[in-house]
């Protein structure tokens, strides 16, 4: 994974300087200033100048990360080059909007030209044009982001649970083939903590390793629930008890247990007993 864990983004917009030094009081596993969605229009060039002037004021010890505007929009162009020019090194970049996957190579290539480390890129998917060209995008990403509110727009629906259900497992997929962490869309019922547990554990289900935090309050209920329970944990012990080999076939109750149950077995106890306890 690209981040510790990769369970949990908390995004807060570049004009809130306020919460500059909010990072690293809470858990996430990584810190976004954004530059985008949160930010209107009228508002791009002083927000890239208040960071530039406030940006001392992240003191966080972990990762943190910038979401910058479509390359097909000229604040996306622009935003690369405030980086660039102002030679603002940043692990992890999270890209909006990628459509093609061509958009990754050109930041890397402009990066690099610029004499400067290549950022770990976070490639958001909130179109059509992103699910058809998912299987290059995914290729060329070290993580994919679900955007379930502009996928909702792309296609004039609703937001909800079954709007875009195909979707989410296709970038699942795609992440899962690559071997890159899968994030969730945000739950923005920000104050409903227990719809945000719900959406995680079926997040989590359909094969995603994270989410996305809109509120700091939503942390801790995204990084316990993207952890193995405890149940889960205990299945894993007894299967081992039962049939330490990863070749035979054993009963863990009313249950046979082949190789693949052994192996994920082992995969979760090397995880729990590890300290990260990620799914």
């Amino acid at each position: 994974m690209i981040f510790p864990n990769s369970r949990s983004i908390l995004i807060t917009p570049a004009l809130k300087v306020d919460l500059y030094n909010k990072g690293d009081s809470c858990e996430a596993d990584l810190f976004v200033i954004d530059f985008e969605d949160s930010i209107h229009l009228s508002q791009k060039i002083e927000a890239r100048q208040v960071f530039l002037k406030n940006m001392h004021l992240i003191t966080r010890t972990k990762g943190y990360s910038f979401r910058i505007n479509s390359l097909n929009s000229v604040d996306g162009i622009r935003d690369i080059l405030f980086l660039t020019d102002n030679v603002i090194n940043v692990h992890y970049l999270m890209v909006s909007k990628v459509t093609t996957g061509l958009e990754l190579s050109m930041i890397k290539e402009v990066f690099i030209s610029a004499g400067m480390r290549t950022p770990k890129l976070i490639s958001l998917i909130e179109n059509s044009g992103a699910i058809i060209n998912l299987d290059y995008i995914a290729k060329n990403s070290d993580a994919l982001l679900f955007g379930g509110a502009d996928y909702s727009l792309d296609f004039g629906l609703v937001l909800n649970e079954n709007t875009h259900l195909h979707a989410r497992q296709m970038v699942a997929l795609y992440a899962n083939k690559y071997n890159i962490p899968a994030i969730d869309s945000p739950t923005f019922a920000v104050h409903d903590l227990d719809k945000l547990l719900l959406d995680c554990q079926q997040s989590k289900m359909l094969g995603f390793s994270g989410k996305l935090a809109v509120s700091k309050a939503q942390v801790a209920t995204i990084n316990q629930a993207y952890q193995y329970t405890s149940d889960e944990i205990t299945w894993a012990k007894n299967v081992l008890e039962l049939n330490p080999s990863d070749s035979a076939i054993a009963m863990a109750g009313a249950n046979m247990v082949g190789t693949p149950f052994i192996i994920l077995a082992r995969m979760i106890v090397e995880a729990t007993e590890g300290g990260s306890n990620a799914k």
